[in-house]
């Protein structure tokens, strides 16, 4: 069994905007060393510039008993904002979920994320997200 505060691995969930009804999906890849939180995550794009198809973000953060606490800060591409959203959440006992409310100086919402442990978890999420030719902006 793995230890519950050790957050390390793919994690998948949502997030919410205060005006908008439907949750946006990201995927984060964490590492935790000790009680450091790190780790990036992948998005699509709901506020940038159009022609960009997903955004990534830098996390950095603590563990503490059951209480997560991160800063997400975008990449810096047009349309994106530096300020540090704020995450902070509650772990579930065996460290596979953790849920809470992340809180920007505009606004807030909730979010959820679980962890990724099963190959067939893993492929359904590579297959969601895989880039299509048609797709790539690269």
């Amino acid at each position: 069994m793995q230890d519950p505060t050790d957050l390390s691995g793919l994690w998948f969930g949502w997030y919410t905007y205060p005006h908008m009804v439907e949750k946006v999906e990201f995927t984060a890849w964490i590492t935790t060393t000790g009680t450091v939180v790190t780790g990036t995550t992948l998005e699509p794009n709901t506020f940038a510039h159009p022609d960009l198809g997903e955004l990534s973000a830098e996390l950095k953060g603590t563990l503490h008993d059951q209480s997560v606490l991160f800063e997400k800060r975008y990449l810096p591409v047009p349309g994106t904002h530096t300020l540090p959203i704020v995450y902070s959440g509650t772990l579930t006992s065996n460290g596979d979920h953790m849920a809470g409310q992340w809180i920007l100086e505009s606004g807030s919402g909730l979010f959820e994320l679980s962890r990724l442990r099963a190959a067939n978890d893993a492929a359904n999420l590579t297959a969601r997200f895989s880039i299509t030719p048609e797709n790539d902006q690269a």
